[in-house]
């Protein structure tokens, strides 16, 4: 046979890597057709069901899905342990699944015939307008003066690109994927296809001293000062790592992998290595340890989280100065929202995002879809009578009290007005940083009254 239970495949795995109920649920919805065509029927090997369902509780749902060999492969490949542009087959398939139906762009009310830069134009405009969601639920809760209006500025002017005519942007594999969920596709097929033929993105890392690059800067009681850092250049997806060190620190961080377990930091050295204390945060754990040689240094999340963090904080400090934490929140790919002492020296940042990005010509080498005549001015067609997304974005800022600057001002206005022109809007601000008390509070217990 060709194929088996995703129990079976699921059930050695935990053997042999002892899989936390989340991580094989995670597993499990790689596995799972849109179409539900790998489902097995009512009856359909219903005896063995029931004699493996009591083993592992958690793989319950696991016995009622197949899958073919491939997907032991896809697997490997979308977690980059298979490279190579020999290893077609997933890309073929999402290439014959465009081909035989018309797809539906956001930016058109018709079905149009799919393009590889259709499809990375569209993943691009679903990114965004993701992020415009996001800042929508931010308005007016714990946004700081400034942080809102200067990202939908940026990604105003990303918009306006990305719906120019031929238009074709380099798009992380995970919009990629995202974008084609829709397909009768298991998503361990498309996040498999999405690896096949990878470029380097244009911007993977972005660097700064914090106080220069911070926007509406607010002094906060108790000597803190709280503000959004912009980063020069929008990165192609939210930083997987945030360092924070010293302004001349002879020293540098690396994440190389991180999952729910854990993650393996690369630190290296511009001269002699010296001790370190790092300060770590990544989800709900938060820790600290000493480093102090170069190499690799690996951090077990204890206790294991439920899924994979989507932004680590770092702080570095030299061995016996004095440690004074920033307080980083609401990571983007334009930036991030921190609260740091105003006594503390010069800080530095360094954010790095390294997932791999998508060609559409690289693409259609690879895997052509059948060209469409006249593609350019079918997109401008279409377009015309359309909302373009810029607009929705200044209709969502008025709204919501804000006033978005115009695309020609390098720098954002000194203060947000409310919608009638009347006084700055007040933000809620961060919380300060926790600071470690000097001497155990004593309580002073109740005494009995006196007669």
């Amino acid at each position: 046979t060709s194929a088996m239970c995703v129990g079976h495949f699921l059930h050695f795995l935990c053997q042999q890597q002892g899989l936390a109920p989340a991580e094989l649920s995670a597993l499990l919805r790689l596995f799972k057709r849109r179409d539900r065509g790998n489902r097995l029927r009512d009856g359909e090997g219903s005896d063995q069901r029931k004699a493996q369902e009591g083993q592992v509780p958690e793989l319950r749902e696991a016995w009622h899905w197949q899958m073919p060999y491939s997907f032991a492969v896809e697997l490997q490949q979308s977690m980059g342990f298979v490279h190579g542009t020999h290893h077609l087959a997933p890309l073929l398939a999402v290439r014959d699944a465009l081909a035989a139906q018309m797809w539906r762009f956001q930016w058109s009310d018709a079905a149009m015939q799919a393009t590889w830069r259709r499809i990375a134009k569209d993943a691009q405009l679903l990114q965004l307008t993701e992020e415009c969601d996001k800042l929508k639920e931010a308005m007016g809760k714990e946004a700081l003066k400034g942080e809102i209006e200067v990202q939908l500025a940026d990604a105003e002017a990303e918009l306006r690109e990305l719906m120019k005519p031929g238009a074709s942007p380099l798009v992380s594999c995970t919009a990629w994927a995202a974008r084609l969920h829709a397909l009768p596709l298991a998503p361990v097929t498309l996040h498999a296809a999405s690896r096949v033929c990878t470029v380097d993105a244009e911007i993977t890392r972005t660097t700064g001293l914090l106080k220069d690059k911070l926007w509406e800067a607010q002094k906060l009681p108790g000597e803190l000062v709280a503000g959004f850092v912009r980063f020069d250049n929008a990165l192609p997806q939210t930083p997987q790592m945030i360092h924070l060190c010293p302004s001349d620190a002879a020293w540098t961080l690396q994440l190389q992998e991180v999952t729910e377990r854990g993650m393996i930091l690369q630190l290296s050295f511009s001269g002699d290595p010296q001790d370190l204390d790092l300060l770590y945060s990544a989800g709900s754990c938060h820790g600290s340890l000493c480093v102090s040689q170069r190499g690799g240094v690996t951090v077990h999340f204890v206790p294991r989280l439920a899924r994979p963090p989507e932004t680590v904080v770092l702080q570095s400090f030299p061995r016996g100065a004095a440690k004074v934490p920033c307080r980083v929140a609401r990571c983007t790919r334009r930036g991030f929202a921190v609260t740091f002492a105003d006594t503390a020296g010069a800080r530095r940042y360094e954010a790095s995002a390294a997932e791999a990005a998508l060609d559409a010509e690289l693409l259609q080498q690879v895997a052509p879809l059948p060209e469409v005549s006249g593609e350019l001015q079918e997109d401008m067609a279409t377009t015309e009578g359309f909302i373009k997304p810029t607009e929705k974005l200044r209709l969502l800022a008025s709204h919501s009290g804000l006033s978005l600057p115009e695309l020609e001002m390098s720098s954002p206005p000194d203060t947000m007005r409310s919608a009638d022109g009347g006084f700055p809007m007040e933000y809620p601000t961060l919380p300060s940083p926790p600071a470690a008390p000097k001497e155990r509070p004593v309580i002073e217990q109740p005494q009995p009254p006196t007669k």
